[in-house]
């Protein structure tokens, strides 16, 4: 579904998009700061007018019914551009057997972080997503790559909130064995362990494909939880039903913060006896930025 300012005020199900940074007995009442890494001077860039520094506070409440996450990421370049003080991520979690979910009756928690990435409108990362074909969608053929990086695949993910997308992530693995997103979390989900499953408890995220913004249609995690950690997978169904798109990390323990997408990547590529850096899709940083995405190295392997 195709939208310019989503509002992620929506309820959900505890379900494969339900999100919840599962807090377990980790509640506390204090704030906690966690540093992130510098921002890169990409001046001259066509992406230096959407780039925003600033901070982000994560803040959980828990009733006995339901769970409720808020994102509040406030930036002077929000400010700047539009007149907007922050945007907002919000979800509503419907807890329907709290004796079973691992969360205390009740409790709370705050994260406060840098908040350092590129923030637009929809409209906006459709007119990047047609001026800057190269840098979002495709490129060239690196010497090490055995083919070129599907010029319709995009190379990121993005968080949505109530002032526009977010780049949050990189693709960083695509199957040829199937282009339904369902179909292929079954298939990863069938080469996983005993605690593997196709309905980890996460944040929604979107890609922009075909011309539409289109929310995750399936995921697969090591663990639904992951109270210490897990690896997990968001899944899209590809366009001109060629390719499935994964976009995995390595989460640690909660609230789940992505540590690593190369683990990830090579974890489920090993499983499904896939060729590991088959494209090379020049998604390694933020675009446009000498800003790194973790330790991912910019080639998508193939499953």
């Amino acid at each position: 579904m195709s939208q310019d300012s989503p509002s992620d005020e929506r309820n959900h199900e505890i379900s494969r998009r339900t999100t919840l940074g599962s807090f377990g007995t980790a509640l506390v009442p204090a704030a906690m700061s966690i540093t992130g890494a510098g921002a890169s001077d990409d001046t001259g860039s066509p992406f230096t007018d959407i780039r925003v520094t600033g901070k982000q506070v994560i803040h959980a409440e828990i009733t006995a019914d339901e769970v409720v996450i808020t994102k509040r990421k406030r930036s002077s370049d929000l400010v700047d551009r539009y007149g907007m003080r922050e945007v907002v991520e919000e979800r509503t979690i419907s807890r329907r057997a709290p004796e079973r979910d691992d969360l205390p009756r009740t409790g709370q928690r705050e994260l406060r972080t840098d908040w350092e990435t590129h923030h637009a409108r929809g409209d906006e990362w459709a007119t990047l997503f047609e001026s800057e074909r190269e840098a979002l969608m495709r490129s060239g053929v690196a010497d090490e790559a055995e083919t070129p990086f599907p010029s319709a695949v995009p190379k990121y993910y993005h968080a949505a909130d109530s002032g526009g997308y977010e780049l949050h992530g990189p693709v960083n693995l695509l199957s040829n064995s199937t282009a339904d997103a369902d179909a292929l979390a079954v298939e990863i989900d069938g080469e996983g362990g005993l605690f593997w499953n196709t309905f980890p408890v996460e944040y929604s995220r979107h890609m922009y494909i075909d011309g539409e913004w289109t929310e995750h249609e399936a995921s697969v995690a090591s663990g639904p939880f992951g109270i210490v950690g897990r690896t997990h997978a968001r899944l899209w169904s590809g366009p001109n039903d060629t390719f499935g798109i994964a976009a995995a990390h390595i989460d640690d323990a909660v609230p789940h913060e992505a540590t690593s997408y190369l683990e990830a990547e090579s974890e489920i590529t090993d499983m499904m006896d896939g060729t590991a850096d088959y494209y090379e899709a020049g998604n390694g940083e933020h675009p446009g930025t000498d800003n790194g995405l973790l330790d991912h190295n910019g080639a998508v392997s193939l499953i």
